[in-house]
């Protein structure tokens, strides 16, 4: 059952993103879920949850800029709740946004909401997606105005109806398609790739369990459609052959013409007892029909671990690999970005190798490419004193070269950043200051993909 709502608006303060700090909260209120979109013209969308513990309440907020995020609105309202969790946000180029949130209601259920402006937000309409309600997280992604709603159903005591399940709009959310559904039982994370000409892979990890050996066989079970989605594959899996515990699948690819990868996560028990991170991948060259071997990609020392990989493809096969390592001596040496280069659609790599500074702490690494083969790595780094700024690296032919490392903004950056891209280099990045127990926005914009700022 469907409930719409109309919602209007009221002014809350001024905001204005600048490389000046300037404020957006007092002391007592703490800023979240900071997001932002922009789409090939320059109309940009930025969105937070306002904190408000003192007033018992917190508020969803947007703002809006016409000219690629050097100047923003007045902030408005969208809605006022203390159960708004995970809010993405989505712009088209006719200047409509689409947004999503997580809703938990005065009764105990919980459910998708999904909120759409046709008018550059002038107006907004709320939609209650109650048969999207039994998840931990999902995601969205728009090709070419095509809305995709993806999530893991993983609580369900009917074990028939777990699984992974998409929700389609071909219309930017006007109407919507039947939902698809592939059953899983043990899994509780997904990864999903969807290509412009219409391919998708969505891959997980699974196992079998052997009650006669008292064992267990690790799967990387995949289902792949050529028509964005509307007839998804039967699930398929390949054996991995490894007694190492499988992490996650953390990325994974496919184009129309028959290019598929798909790279995972293990921990490796040593002789010592304590678990490396190695991180595989295994390619495919017919659409999934076969696979290669599992190939390792890179493997980490005992006791650490990998985080926040990020995947970039150029048309010719390049691809660009990134991914936060965690140092060995935490308390005396900081984590470091480390990316891996392959010129053939994955099925070969580059040795990997540090990009970032090993004095410092980095984290959170992000990865942009445009049209052009021009690409943007950025990433939080903190020095010893606990001080926060971004760094970042571009490279003007896909990753061969390299600019030495800048600094964007100023320290004492505080968690939450964001960014929104389009294809023409633009790119907007946002994130909070923590000054003085007040929380401030800056905001940074570039016209060439990260090779100069303003």
């Amino acid at each position: 059952m469907k409930k719409i709502f109309l919602v209007f608006f009221c002014l809350i303060t001024n905001l204005i993103f600048a490389i000046d700090i300037s404020n957006i909260s007092n002391e007592e209120w703490s800023l979240n879920d900071l997001q932002v979109d922009m789409n090939s013209s320059g109309l940009a969308v930025a969105m937070w949850k306002k904190e408000m513990p003192t007033e018992d309440k917190s508020i969803i907020e947007f703002a809006l800029s016409d000219d690629f995020g050097r100047t923003w609105k007045e902030p408005q309202s969208l809605i006022e709740s203390m159960n708004v969790r995970y809010p993405k946000i989505i712009i088209n180029e006719a200047g409509e946004i689409i947004c999503l949130w997580k809703k938990k209601h005065d009764d105990g259920k919980k459910n998708l909401e999904f909120v759409k402006s046709p008018d550059f937000g002038k107006t907004w309409t709320i939609t209650q997606l109650d048969e999207i309600n039994n998840f931990r997280s999902y995601e969205v992604k728009n090709i070419n105005d095509s809305i995709f709603i993806l999530w893991k159903d993983s609580k369900s005591v009917e074990i028939e109806k777990r699984g992974f399940y998409i929700k389609k709009s071909i219309d930017f959310g006007r109407t919507w398609k039947d939902i698809k559904h592939n059953v899983s039982n043990h899994s509780y994370q997904f990864n999903c790739f969807l290509h412009e000409s219409g391919q998708s892979l969505i891959t997980w990890q699974d196992y079998q369990y052997d009650c006669n050996t008292n064992t267990s066989q690790h799967l990387i079970y995949y289902s792949i459609s050529d028509n964005f989605e509307d007839d998804l594959s039967e699930a398929d899996s390949f054996s991995i052959n490894t007694e190492n515990t499988v992490e996650d699948i953390v990325q994974s690819f496919i184009d129309d013409n028959g290019h598929a990868i798909i790279i995972w996560s293990e921990n490796q028990k040593e002789d010592s007892g304590y678990y490396s991170p190695v991180l595989h991948y295994s390619y495919s060259s017919d659409n999934g029909k076969s696979w290669s071997e599992a190939v390792i990609l890179d493997k980490g020392v005992p006791s650490t671990d990998f985080y926040q990989t990020k995947l970039s493809v150029d048309p010719s096969g390049s691809m660009i690999f990134v991914w936060q390592a965690e140092a060995e001596n935490y308390y005396e040496e900081g984590d470091f970005i480390k990316l891996a280069r392959s010129s053939d659609f994955g099925k070969t790599w580059s040795t990997p190798k540090i990009i970032s500074d090993k004095s410092s702490n980095c984290s959170d690494p992000f990865i942009y490419s445009d049209s052009e083969g021009h690409i943007l790595v950025t990433w939080d780094e903190a020095d010893i004193e606990m001080l926060v700024s971004v760094k970042a690296r571009y490279s003007p032919d896909f990753g061969i070269n390299w600019d030495p490392i800048a600094q964007l903004p100023d320290k004492n950056f505080h968690n939450g950043d964001s960014n929104g891209t389009n294809t023409k280099g633009n790119i907007i990045l946002l994130w909070q200051q923590l000054s003085k127990r007040k929380v401030k926005c800056q905001r940074i914009i570039s016209s060439d993909l990260g090779k100069s700022w303003e």
